[in-house]
């Protein structure tokens, strides 16, 4: 079983990996080692990307098939696999590498259009994902209680996203000579907003009932549906209101985008561990079984 090998153990040491080597080569340019290497953090960041997107999309197919006799909660594990693929290509569309081959992309409307239209795509299957594994929990006549820190988490979620579009003016695509980027951007932020919520209540959900792995699964995904908002809130509007009082290089923390990844990797990596725990169990109690001895 691939599950047994894409670990989350795998996956918190590759993102050690990666977090170390993209430090590793900044804090050396900082220390004048070495030139500031932008092409190989950007490399290293869609390298490392493509190995998380691929364990989540692999590790959700995986757990899917699990719901082979449940359709709604297979197909809502498969949106969470097209939800992964979607968004590495979004990744690898709207790097800054491409400049190398398209003189001034990145900061093209193009860029913006693909950047944006891609995100709102795949975030609808994070928001259809989400709902579906969601339903399925409210199908079987579970519906815990909210808790005051849950209201707390969702209250700071429509705070947050609430802010930056009433800052969209200050976003990337504020001012783009193309409408449509206007419009797509402040959608994808409303579409991950709703994600996040459903994410936070299914939390509650997965606590409520089995908590354990499960709990620590959506967890990941809590924190991954959020982090958008909060890198988009530091380093679109916080960062470049205070870059005139505080002369540092701000530009390194742009690399914790390439972190996020690792966030939905770590949710379909804890929830597939839960699978492999339950079939190694099952198979040491057939085990003790045979090795039993018959008494007369």
């Amino acid at each position: 079983m691939i599950a047994t090998r894409l670990t989350p153990k795998l996956a918190v040491l590759l993102l050690a990996s990666q977090t170390l080597l993209v430090a590793g080569l900044i804090i050396f340019a900082k220390l004048g080692l070495i030139a500031r290497q932008e092409y190989s953090e950007l490399l290293i960041g869609l390298g490392f990307g493509a190995v998380a997107r691929g364990m989540a999309f692999v590790l959700f197919l995986r757990i899917a098939d699990e719901y082979r006799s449940v359709r709604l909660t297979r197909l809502a594990w498969q949106a969470l696999a097209i939800h992964a693929a979607l968004m590495y290509l979004r990744g690898l569309v709207t790097s800054s590498l491409v400049d190398l081959l398209i003189e001034d992309y990145y900061s093209s409307p193009l860029r913006g259009f693909l950047n944006h239209s891609l995100g709102s795509i795949s975030s609808i299957f994070l928001l259809l994902g989400v709902i579906g594994i969601l339903t399925g929990y409210r199908r079987a006549g579970l519906g815990p209680n909210l808790r005051a820190r849950d209201y707390a988490a969702i209250s700071i979620t429509l705070i947050l996203f609430g802010g930056l579009l009433s800052f969209r003016a200050n976003l990337d695509d504020g001012h783009s000579p193309w409408a449509i980027n206007r419009i797509l951007q402040p959608l994808d932020l409303c579409l991950i907003a709703a994600a996040s919520i459903v994410s936070i209540v299914l939390y509650r959900y997965a606590a409520s009932m089995s908590g354990g792995k499960m709990a620590a699964a959506l967890r990941w995904l809590v924190i991954y549906g959020i982090g958008p908002g909060v890198l988009v809130l530091l380093l679109q509007v916080i960062l470049p209101a205070t870059a005139g009082a505080i002369l540092l290089d701000f530009s390194p923390v742009g690399r914790l985008w390439t972190l996020l990844p690792w966030m939905l990797t770590l949710t379909a990596a804890v929830r597939a561990q839960i699978t492999v725990d339950v079939l190694a169990h099952v198979a040491r109690l057939k085990l003790a079984g045979r090795e039993k001895p018959v008494t007369a």
